[in-house]
């Protein structure tokens, strides 16, 4: 059997009181972080709270901002509103003439030898279908208009012949 003896005990005291020493070294270095860490997460969080209540105040700002661009757009609608239908009735107004001219041109120049055989209005522009037995007819009923109406000059927009007839298309604008 073998035995141990410690020749030099000094030598093991002194490793104790190192590794003692390491050991609260190691606890307070691990103590001072732990602060350290902790006092940085409090001024984050403090920090993160104040900016999450500024974005809630400017949030707010915005949404109540967008709510008064809302109700001023649809107040100047709402005044609009009145200006859009007094200026569609005056549009209308003056549609309503023109066609009245239209009516008074066709009952003071109409040629004999001319027949109207359909009548189509469309946003303030009139078509006239209709045949002739010549092409003087036509030609009549263009002067009549261009003299008796305030609408845009008459175009003709087809004139063909079919047996001893000829058939034509004239158009009037009168949105001016």
């Amino acid at each position: 059997m073998i035995t141990g003896i410690n020749l030099l005990p000094w030598r093991r005291e002194l490793r104790l009181k190192k590794e003692l020493y390491f050991k609260k070294q190691l606890l307070i270095t691990f103590g001072v972080v732990v602060l350290i860490l902790s006092l940085w997460r409090a001024v984050l969080w403090r920090q993160i709270n104040v900016v999450t209540k500024q974005t809630r105040h400017l949030q707010q700002s915005l949404y109540s901002a967008e709510q008064r661009l809302k109700d001023q757009n649809k107040m100047e609608q709402l005044q609009q509103k009145p200006q859009l239908t007094g200026s569609r009735i005056s549009g209308l107004e003056k549609q309503q003439i023109g066609f009245v001219q239209i009516f008074d041109s066709l009952h003071r120049g109409m040629p004999a030898n001319l027949r109207l055989t359909q009548l189509m209005t469309k946003k303030g522009s009139v078509k006239l279908l209709g045949k002739t037995d010549s092409i003087f007819g036509v030609i009549q009923l263009v002067k009549v208009f261009n003299q008796t109406t305030h609408c845009s000059v008459p175009l003709v927009q087809r004139l063909s012949r079919e047996g001893d007839e000829y058939d034509f298309v004239l158009s009037l604008d009168c949105r001016s």
